[in-house]
């Protein structure tokens, strides 16, 4: 009634709002849909009124962002996380609190990504002996890793580890040794020569 009454008043912004209001409490509600339904609705109010770049957009985009996370639809989450991230560093520059938040949110759920990934994959190996398709996904999972500068780390050494499993499942023994070297390499580089791997 709010939005109706906001659209004969021409006030676009005011019933934008009120949609981003609505989408909240949906949202506190568990009514993913609706919060979804909702936010986007403002959404496109607001860059009608307001354009694609301006910190009201990234701050939709992040809300929304949160509900897919919510609705395990991290790929759709993590585009709009990178996009509110462009507009946060164009408008308030790298060193801004927002900005700085906006990029962790990111990151967060593109390591997320990668790790899920990697599970999978291990899955694939383990259950069905899909070698090929758990290879293709622990590439994948690398990829992200490395995108996100995480190529000597940790979660990437973990990665090798599982290809390493693969190839060793497969009689690919040279292959096997040389991702196991890469593993070690990281390891030795990120926890010291003396901690035990």
């Amino acid at each position: 009634r709010v939005i109706e009454v906001c659209d004969r008043l021409g006030n676009r912004e005011i019933a934008a709002l009120a949609l981003s209001n609505q989408a909240v409490i949906r949202q506190g509600q568990g009514d993913l849909e609706a919060a979804t339904e909702l936010f986007e609705e403002s959404l496109a109010i607001h860059v009608e009124v307001l354009g694609e770049i301006h910190p009201n957009i990234a701050e939709l985009y992040l809300n929304i962002a949160g509900v897919y996370v919510r609705q395990q639809r991290l790929d759709d989450a993590i585009h709009l996380y990178a996009k509110a991230l462009q507009i946060r560093r164009k408008e308030l520059g790298e060193d801004h609190p927002y900005t700085k938040k906006c990029a962790m949110l990111f990151l967060k759920y593109k390591l997320d990504k990668a790790a899920a990934i990697n599970e999978k994959g291990l899955a694939l190996a383990k259950a069905g002996g899909d070698y090929p398709g758990a290879l293709e996904l622990f590439r994948e999972a690398l990829d992200i890793y490395i995108e996100m500068g995480r190529k000597v780390h940790p979660d990437a050494a973990s990665v090798y580890e599982n290809v390493a499993g693969v190839y060793i499942s497969v009689d690919m023994l040279e292959d096997a040794v040389g991702a196991s070297a890469d593993a070690l390499k990281i390891y030795r580089r990120k926890l010291g020569e003396d901690h035990e791997v």
